[in-house]
């Protein structure tokens, strides 16, 4: 992804789409008056709206999404506050370890980059979108944050955990060799927690699944009658919940709430390094769970022996249970994903076949390959062949 101004006006004179005259002049007005090179553009007419993130798309590699495709993350939410959303006219859509994705309608807005920069501590991965559709999120914001982060009063604990994520099902897990193991003992979870695989112990590289499988129990059991009540929560969530209920001096509190859960699933458990007392508040939680015969799911990036960032009783409670390793997928599986993934138009075969062989490991960027060449078709009207697939991943660096 491009970020610097100047390899941007560069490409702009390159691609034949602004003379030498006209680059000059948008560069005077970007110098002079501030903002997004963007607004610029179409304030002096050399570009349209569409135009503009078309040319981002193609040419600098961003990725765009569109209100009806966004499953806005509750944890990105809070990174940044609403005044700040309003004013900016930004939504946070998600956040990884220490990236905050963010939908702008000009990732070359510096004075919106730098007020970001003040409020949180994350790195940008701005995500273009139109102005209206942007607009169409902010007029809902305020509505969809009280639905999903719901205040709570001073002295109690939020017991109700992170959403779950409604589209990771079982149905849509797409099981091959490499992950058929893991995929069985979390279906078996479903049907019977705290009989048979407890705890149940997943890990994979990221972008395999393990949070996909981890919703799925999830949705199952809380759709169910009666459902299962259950608390899903990252390491940085129960983390938080500990400091705070040790500074408002509810450290009992924060215990008998989450023991009152007959099910706790618990993603990236390894960010629970250089935290003794989250690690101890942990590890009686977890003893006090499974010898009530309580479900507990937890995720990894490794296995339980290669967490030498916890404490050894720990790593040894983990190891007692079932581990399951999601693999990365094989060639058949990718593409299997890549067909399930697309639900909007005809993609050929062969460019299926492309995608799922150059890209390694992460399913995440699989699915990221693909969402880029639809966006391509969606707005500059581009086949989706071959050669287009080839550039998008040159892009991505495959």
């Amino acid at each position: 992804m491009i970020t610097e101004e100047k390899v941007i006006y560069q490409i702009l004179l390159e691609s034949k789409l602004l003379s030498e005259e006209q680059l000059q002049r948008l560069m005077a007005d970007v110098g002079e008056k501030g903002g997004g090179i963007g607004q610029h553009l179409q304030q002096l007419g050399y570009m349209d709206e569409k135009q503009y993130i078309s040319f981002l798309i193609k040419e600098c590699g961003y990725h765009y999404l569109s209100p009806e495709q966004v499953e806005l993350d509750p944890d990105a939410l809070k990174q940044i506050p609403p005044e700040v959303v309003q004013r900016l006219h930004i939504i946070p859509l998600r956040k990884a370890k220490d990236t905050l994705a963010v939908a702008m309608c000009d990732p070359f807005n510096k004075q919106v980059l730098g007020e970001l920069e003040k409020v949180t501590t994350y790195s940008i991965l701005p995500i273009v979108s139109r102005q209206q559709e942007i607009q169409q999120l902010i007029a809902h914001y305020d509505e969809f944050c009280a639905d999903r982060i719901k205040p709570q009063a001073p002295g109690l604990v939020n017991c109700e955990g992170l959403p779950l994520v409604k589209r990771f099902v079982f149905d849509s897990f797409v099981v091959g060799k490499g992950n058929e193991f893991p995929y069985a003992m979390a279906s078996a979870v479903a049907k019977a927690p705290g009989e048979s695989y407890n705890p149940l112990f997943l890990y994979s590289d990221v972008g395999l699944g393990k949070t996909h499988l981890l919703n799925a129990i999830g949705n199952q059991l809380k759709n169910q009658s009666p459902p299962v009540k259950m608390m899903y929560i990252t390491c940085e969530y129960f983390n938080s919940q500990v400091v705070g209920a040790i500074k408002d001096n509810i450290i009992d509190l924060f215990r008998s709430t989450f023991k009152t859960f007959d099910m706790l699933l618990i993603d990236d458990i390894e960010f629970l390094k250089d935290r003794n007392k989250t690690q101890e508040e942990f590890f009686h939680l977890f003893n006090s769970m499974v010898q009530a015969g309580k479900q507990v799911v937890v995720t990894s990036d490794r296995p339980p022996s290669e967490l030498s960032v916890l404490e050894k009783r720990l790593r040894s409670r983990f190891m007692g249970g079932t581990i399951a390793n999601i693999d990365p997928p094989d060639l058949e599986t990718k593409t299997a994903i890549l067909r399930k993934k697309n639900t909007e138009m005809p993609v050929p075969t062969d460019v299926y076949h492309l995608l799922a062989s150059r890209i390694d490991g992460s399913v995440r960027e699989l699915e990221g390959s693909l969402n880029t060449l639809l966006s391509l078709n969606r707005f500059t009207g581009e086949d989706i062949n071959i050669d287009n697939a080839e550039k998008v991943l040159r892009e991505m660096g495959y």
